[in-house]
Formats: structure tokens, C-alpha cells, sequence
């Protein structure tokens, strides 16, 4: 198994955030067996830890202000 082909998995997986997209990488290679691939431990960890696969504060804090903005300005 390669960081290409984990990286790959998370993305396919719904991992946006750089942040996020190491962090379940990180976790699902610790999970990784004879039983279980590294497509499988990413599913397993998104499904653990859904919040990974959300967006980002950064992402939300835009979309919020951008609201905002929309809203003062009507």
C-alpha cells in the first residue's frame, strides 16, 4: 500500500480538507490487516469519525459569512 493509493481511497471516501485527509489516512494504515484494506479502514474510520468527511471550519465560516452578507445587504 502506497500514500497514493491511501490518498486516493480517502478522496473517494469524501475526505476534502488536507487536515482531515491526513488524519484518516494516519488512522486507517494503523488498521490495515490481512482482513482488511486500506479502502475498507477508510470506511471504517469515516464511519467512526463522520466529521472527517464534512467540510471545513474555514469552508462553513465562508459559507456562513457569505450568508450573512447576502442577508445585509437585501
Amino acid at each position: 500500500m502506497t500514500d497514493l493509493q491511501a490518498e486516493n481511497a480517502a478522496i473517494r471516501s469524501g475526505i476534502t480538507d488536507d487536515k482531515n485527509l491526513k488524519a484518516v489516512m494516519t488512522l486507517a494504515k494503523s488498521m490495515v490487516s490481512d482482513e482488511l484494506d486500506i479502502a475498507g479502514a477508510i470506511k471504517q474510520v469515516v464511519e467512526d469519525y463522520p466529521h472527517f468527511a464534512g467540510s471545513s471550519a474555514e469552508e462553513e465560516k465562508s459559507r456562513r459569512l457569505f450568508k450573512v452578507s447576502i442577508v445585509s445587504n437585501s
